[in-house]
């Protein structure tokens, strides 16, 4: 496993992150919280199928964001609340469908 932040801090330097429109670290082997802090025009974020037990959306463009892909992580007990504030919001995917993942206690809580 990889630590999810400092992952993204390694591959995604915050001086460019403004302008990155799609994010796909999917299948990275990612674990852990993740912060997305410079990602202001991210219009899709996919972070399919990682270990991730939190991730911060907060400077996420409630207006920009389209498509959000979190499914299959291990996501902290929570209500759907916190995306809320995304208005243009066409798609989104929390589901666990890996049986291996769900076996294991590894879920979307």
């Amino acid at each position: 496993m990889v630590n999810a932040q400092e992952w993204l801090d390694k591959n995604y330097p915050k001086q460019g992150r403004s302008e990155i429109k799609n994010l796909d670290i999917s299948n990275k082997d990612l674990e852990g919280e993740l912060t997305l802090d410079g990602f202001t025009n991210l219009v899709y974020l996919n972070c399919f199928d990682n270990q991730l037990t939190e991730i911060n959306f907060s400077s996420l463009s409630s207006e920009k964001v389209r498509i959000i892909n979190i499914a299959n992580n291990n996501l902290s007990l929570r209500d759907l609340s916190f995306l809320s504030r995304f208005a243009n919001l066409e798609e989104l995917y929390v589901h666990n469908n890996s049986q291996s993942k769900i076996d294991r206690g590894i879920i979307n809580r």
